[in-house]
């Protein structure tokens, strides 16, 4: 009989809108307690999770499972880079693009049931400058809308729609120097996302064909439309069919240079800020996840 398997459940108490809440009493029914043995531990701050995974990584556990959204999987993911323990995710966010990607179900019970199949895969990681994601990351209008997000004090789906209408009206493009293979393509844009999986979250597809394991990131350039093309992008997002569009132009790429007048962006949803020249690039196969 093989030995049983040793877990971590890393939990964001504060993911989300309260789903998270469901997970223990999920782990304790629906675990597979011959397969697996498991522990718990509580985020208490930001960042507090790649605290938690970076020491406990070496201590001989086989799967980190993160409890909350694409922000505390970015956290587990950074600490688990490069290592032989499974990333795992229950998602309990607001977005929960990478689970999305990944095809890991968003309800709580279905995603820790999902556990016990144990099937993994390696998947690609990327940074941004100094900035580790795994999903997306954006300069621009995307990064904005992070940043409004986070001071939002209601979470959830319709708070983002309604701070994106609100300040598309506000927002002015801005210039990117974006270099690829020594060739600068300079323009005004609405946002630029690099895109190591399909979607922002919530099933907004920016990238229709990316995938997290074929090495490359696909950049996502958006010049300044009127509201009503706008509108259009929005339903193309959820339609999987941006990539159709000639809103956007996409690039392929392994590494490149982003220069750009704007400081706002996002790293898996999480709100940082950019300046000056930096290196956008790839690492392919880093990352073992459970999905």
């Amino acid at each position: 009989m093989s030995r049983q398997q040793k877990i971590l459940f890393i939990i964001n108490p504060v993911s989300g809108v309260g789903r998270q809440k469901l997970v223990e009493s999920a782990i304790e029914k629906y675990l597979d307690k011959n397969k697996f043995s498991f522990e718990i531990a509580y985020t208490e701050y930001v960042n507090h999770a790649f605290e938690i995974a970076n020491e406990q990584k070496n201590r001989e556990i086989d799967i980190i499972a993160v409890v909350g959204g694409d922000g505390s999987v970015n956290e587990v993911a950074k600490a688990l880079k490069n290592s032989d323990v499974c990333l795992a995710i229950i998602p309990t966010g607001s977005g929960n693009g990478l689970a999305l990607h990944l095809g890991i179900p968003t309800d709580v019970e279905r995603a820790v049931q999902s556990l016990n199949i144990f099937s993994v895969k390696e998947i690609d990681t990327c940074m941004l400058g100094e900035y580790f994601f795994v999903g997306t990351a954006g300069i621009g209008f995307d990064g904005l809308i992070s940043h409004k997000f986070a001071q939002s004090k209601k979470r959830g789906f319709w708070t983002y729609v309604k701070t994106t209408i609100r300040e598309y009206f506000k927002f002015k493009p801005f210039k990117i120097n974006l270099t690829i293979n020594d060739k600068t393509i300079s323009q005004e844009v609405m946002f630029v996302t690099f895109a190591n999986s399909r979607q922002f979250g919530n099933n907004a597809i920016i990238s229709p064909l990316s995938k997290s394991n074929d090495g490359l990131i696909e950049v996502c350039v958006m010049k300044k439309h009127n509201m009503f093309k706008y509108l259009w992008l929005g339903i193309l997002l959820f339609t999987r069919k941006v990539h159709k569009s000639t809103l956007v132009k996409y690039y392929s790429i392994q590494s490149a240079f982003i220069e750009a007048n704007y400081e706002y962006a996002h790293t898996d949803g999480e709100p940082i800020q950019v300046q000056g020249k930096n290196k956008v690039e790839v690492y392919p196969n880093s990352l073992i996840v459970l999905c």
